[in-house]
C-alpha cells in the first residue's frame, strides 16, 4: 500500500513497461477489477500454512526419536561386543 501511495509502483512500472515497449503502467496499477477487494485475512485462509507447519514439526520429532533409538541400539551393541571380547 505504501509503495502505491509513494508513487514507486507507477515509477518502476513505467520504467519496466517502457523498456518492454508498452505504454505507461497507470492503467495496470490504478484500475481494480470489480472482484478485487481488500479483505482481511481469516484463520481459514491460513489453514494450509498451519497444516504444512504441523506436518514438518511431526516429521522432525519423528526423525529425532528415530535418531535416539538408533544411537541407543548402537551403544548397546558396542557394549555387548566389548563384553564378549
Amino acid at each position: 500500500m505504501e509503495l502505491r501511495e509513494n508513487g514507486l509502483l507507477d515509477y518502476y512500472g513505467n520504467q519496466v513497461l517502457f523498456v518492454a515497449g508498452s505504454g505507461g503502467s497507470e492503467q495496470c496499477f490504478t484500475e481494480k477489477s470489480p472482484e478485487a477487494k481488500d479483505v482481511p485475512i481469516k484463520m481459514v485462509d491460513l489453514t494450509s500454512a498451519f497444516l504444512i507447519l504441523g506436518i514438518g514439526l511431526s516429521l522432525s520429532i519423528l526423525c529425532f526419536l528415530l535418531e535416539l533409538i538408533v544411537s541407543k541400539y548402537k551403544r548397546e551393541s558396542i557394549k555387548n561386543e566389548e563384553r564378549s571380547c
